[in-house]
């Protein structure tokens, strides 16, 4: 039997940036934006229990999240998070063993038969470690202390207490226990069918401080003395930073130095920073020796300077827990795969706490558009469980974390079937926009640290950049080494993002080095604004900082470096003549981003944060702009704009946590615009092949008149519009998905019934005793009468539907015809051609979460043994959600005026 061991994430003494891309197979297949290819999909983590599990439900399981939009699943070994599980035997069902590598052959099959792709997880639980026996070369050591008397002549002959031997192999010891144990020739073959990447979770092995016999070496090449003397300063705060934030150390020593030898303790840092970056160097190469990727959630938890080894690994992903969907965290990990042209940055998204089994879609969709914001372009959801029986288990099945955390995929969720598809085709395409071509990025932001925040917390504090438009990302100055950072016209990375500016907080810290290569860029053509004075000098060794301070003061005396007070830096960069790719007014927040794709097309991504909100941006290209639909996969001319001055002037009404992708076509549609708008027109449609444009005019008493580029105005419509109105009197259904009668039977789905209500208005199931706590689906149906009115005066050709937000998804039928998707934050839908003369049915499918319903039962439910632990964590027990549709559903008839 072999023991389960966690390898050392740590210090090999060789270390090399890798030389490919992310992207090993040139003839990546990205499908097309309607229906993007399952690599360029959004997949789910999959949580497997163990390998004792029924492999045709996992196989079940992986093709039933394909049938709904995912592109695969992120394969990951739980083994219940490392705690133990009543009956389990994992010296047969552990990592490695013959079951696990028929189970893991088994999720391969599945993907290569639903032509999906599969990511894999590269040791147990969060990645880091294989099975291992205790005398492997490559276990992870922790560098801990003890005391021990010293006698008066000062000489001390015994063993150091806690002292050992050991070594520094940790990334070898895995791939050779694949080699060894799992790749069978079906394996390899698979894996190279189907293998997408090979991952590696957060770094969450706790220590005192990680070590090994090399580190010496490393750390004296590299700073040229000696670490061992320093060893009492660097055993508080450089374990695992997150984890064990509370615990950072027993004792803190410090120098009676100015700095109290903060610098030794970042000169170790660095050496640290040696080893872990030849460790996922070997990884990567490895994966890419299988023709597969390498994705890691780089440097996570450890003391390092995160910045600086994310552009070894192929897809360096983030996740929004740790980066508390912080739209500025985000910045500063995707800036070093921006600029080394990572086609994938790739995110753990929506695992939230306290939200199991109750996180909606909008909320999840609010987190995914935030970190699109902030650079990232490619999800992997948190995340789908096994939907079968498991030890120890009751119903709803096997929940990972003890359901603390967001959330719990499955089909047993209402809306895994009844909403979630349409979601995650609209994160396909998202993902297809941002992953194909090229970022430009007008600002880039210096940032120095030796450990990256745990919490990845605000760097650039002011919001003068936002303001404008001005997008930015961060770079470390270990960044500045790699060949994509030279200057050429004016710009860094000319090739790449192509920033336009480089702004230097006051509280950045400048290393030498840095000075060197910031005054280079300067003298090159960079613009480097320096904003609230002087930058820190970044400590090191002796702490003695007085020479680099006399470096950074030079900057003042630098061509092309300019010093503002703090906030001033937009207007600083606007008035040496750079304006955003994308200029911004509005009355809300609104997040830009800029892609270039191949086929010359540009793509610019807006997102409204929160609240509804109005303005319009001002776009550096006079290219044809067009409205990809993220929901329904159309392509449609934007109706109202204005060209002048090489930039494009666009109108926009947005509401809260809303998206919009505009593409800017070369040689796209010809045929004349709007110029000018009313806010009566609340839609139009250009003819696919003729040309000609219709709008749709409502009631609206805006005397504005339509203008357009060919001169033409129109003042009025010769026909009056029907007047909106709501729909009211419905009838709901809801169909109850209820526990079986055995609580063990966790691979029942749910048990159906269905219960009547009659609703005068749309209030929340909360406000209905009878399903207050109901888990399930709900079907509202009322009627609506066509034309609306007989008045001669007043007519209609079509009529928009307008629905209340609908935080888990919706589905609507008119007539028994089911409309096209909508987005569930601002849901519109044009439903003229599905109306008859005479009497409309209109039904609406709303999903419901399941946590009211489970609440009822928490005592009763166990996952792996364990009962739902929010005292675990400290927490309270959830409160109850609101679920169903709450609000208004207005109908708005318009009268069609073709103006072309």
């Amino acid at each position: 039997m072999r023991k389960l061991a966690f390898l050392s994430t740590l210090l090999l003494p060789q270390y090399g940036l890798a030389a490919v891309n992310d992207q090993v197979n040139a003839d990546l297949v990205y499908g097309s934006f309607e229906s993007p290819s399952s690599r360029i999909r959004p997949r789910f983590r999959y949580w497997l229990p163990d390998a004792s599990v029924n492999a045709t439900i996992v196989q079940e399981n992986i093709k039933s999240a394909g049938a709904i939009g995912a592109g695969g699943v992120e394969f990951v070994p739980y083994y219940n998070y490392g705690e133990p599980v009543p009956g389990a035997d994992w010296s047969k069902y552990g990592f490695g063993t013959p079951d696990f590598v028929d189970i893991f052959q088994a999720a391969l099959r599945a993907h290569k038969d639903a032509g999906m792709v599969m990511d894999f997880s590269i040791g147990p639980a969060a990645g880091q470690g294989v099975p291992a026996s205790v005398d492997d070369e490559g276990l992870q050591w922790d560098l801990s202390y003890a005391s021990a008397a010293v006698p008066l002549n000062g000489v001390f002959n015994g063993l150091v207490p806690g002292w050992g031997r050991g070594d520094a192999r940790g990334a070898q010891t895995v791939t050779r226990f694949w080699e060894k144990y799992i790749l069978k020739d079906e394996v390899k073959s698979l894996l190279a069918a189907v293998g997408n990447y090979g991952w590696e979770d957060s770094i969450e092995i706790e220590s005192n401080m990680s070590w090994t016999r090399a580190l010496p070496d490393i750390f004296m090449k590299k700073h040229g003395y000696s670490l061992r003397k320093y060893l009492p300063l660097i055993m508080y705060k450089n374990n695992n930073i997150n984890i064990q934030s509370g615990a950072p150390g027993t004792i803190q020593c410090v120098l009676d130095t100015p700095d109290q030898g903060i610098g030794h303790i970042n000169d170790f840092r660095s050496a640290l920073q040696e080893g872990y970056r030849a460790y996922i160097q070997h990884l990567t190469d490895w994966a890419n020796g299988m023709n597969v990727q390498f994705s890691s959630q780089v440097s996570y938890n450890l003391p390092l300077d995160a910045l600086a080894s994310i552009p070894v690994v192929n897809a360096p992903e983030c996740e929004s827990l740790q980066f508390q969907d912080n739209v500025d965290g985000y910045r500063q990990f995707a800036g070093p795969a921006v600029l080394t042209g990572k086609r994938v940055i790739s995110n753990e998204m929506g695992g939230v706490e306290s939200k199991g089994y109750q996180h909606s879609i909008t909320d999840l969709l609010w987190q995914i558009s935030r970190a699109v914001s902030g650079g990232v372009n490619q999800v992997v959801l948190h995340g789908q469980t096994y939907t079968g029986d498991y030890l120890a288990t009751t119903w709803p099945g096997n929940t990972p974390f003890w359901y603390l955390f967001a959330d719990l995929f499955s089909e047993k969720l209402p809306f895994w079937d009844h909403g979630l598809s349409e979601a995650l085709n609209y994160m396909g395409r998202v993902q297809y926009i941002q992953q194909k071509g090229q970022p430009k990025i007008d600002v880039v932001v210096y940032n120095k640290d030796s450990a990256t925040d745990g919490y990845w917390s605000t760097i650039y504090n002011e919001t003068d950049l936002a303001k404008q438009g001005f997008t930015y990302l961060y770079l470390s100055p270990d960044n500045f080494a790699l060949p994509q950072a030279h200057v050429k016209n004016g710009t860094l990375a000319p090739e790449g993002p192509n920033f336009r500016a480089m702004i230097i907080p006051s509280s950045a810290n400048l290393t030498s080095q840095a000075v060197r290569d910031i005054k280079n860029f300067a003298r090159a053509g960079l613009p480097i604004v320096l904003s609230g004075g002087l930058p820190n000098a970044y400590i090191s060794k002796d702490g003695n900082t007085e020479g680099l301070t006399r470096e950074i003061s030079s900057l003042r005396q630098t061509s092309n470096v300019h010093i503002v007070s703090s906030g001033k830096a937009a207007t600083q960069i606007l008035d040496l003549g750079i304006t955003p790719r994308v200029q911004v007014q509005s009355n809300g927040t609104w997040y830009t981003t800029w892609r270039s794709h191949p086929d010359g097309t540009d793509f610019v991504y807006l997102f409204s944060d929160i609240d509804e909100s109005t303005g319009n941006i001002s776009v550096a290209t006079t290219k044809r702009p067009y409205i990809f639909d993220t929901w329904t996969g159309k392509q449609t001319p934007v109706l109202e704009y204005e060209q002048k001055a090489g930039r494009t002037v666009i109108p926009l009404q947005l509401a809260g946590n809303q998206t919009v992708f505009i593409g800017f076509v070369p040689g796209g549609n010809s045929s004349p615009h709007a110029t000018q708008a009313p806010s009566s027109v609340i839609g139009y449609k250009y003819g696919n092949s003729t040309g000609d444009l219709q709008v749709h005019i409502s009631a609206d008493s805006d005397d504005t008149p339509l203008k357009l580029s060919n001169g033409k105005t129109i003042d009025r419509t010769t026909r009056t519009p029907s007047q909106p109105y709501t729909l009211s009197n419905w009838t709901l259904t809801v169909e109850h998905w209820k526990r079986p009668s055995n609580l063990s039977d966790a691979s029942t789905i749910a048990v159906k019934h269905n219960t009547t209500h009659h609703l005068s208005s749309l209030i929340s199931w909360q406000q209905i005793p009878a399903i207050a706590n109901a888990s399930g689906l709900g079907y509202y149906s009322t009627s609506l009468t066509w034309p609306p009115t007989s008045n001669e005066r007043q007519s209609a050709d079509g009529a928009y539907l307008f629905l209340p937000k609908t935080p888990n998804g919706a589905r609507v039928f008119i007539n028994n015809n089911r409309v096209s998707a909508f987005d569930y934050n601002a849901p519109k839908i044009d439903i003229g051609e599905y109306l008859v003369c005479g009497r409309n049915e209109v039904r609406v499918e709303v999903p419901s979460t399941m946590w009211n319903y489970l609440r009822t039962m928490l005592d009763k439910l166990k996952s792996a043994g364990r009962s739902p632990e929010f005292e675990l964590m400290e927490l309270d027990v959830p409160g109850t959600v609101d679920n169903g549709l709450i609000g208004v559903v207005r109908v708005v008839p318009y009268v069609s005026v073709r103006v072309l």
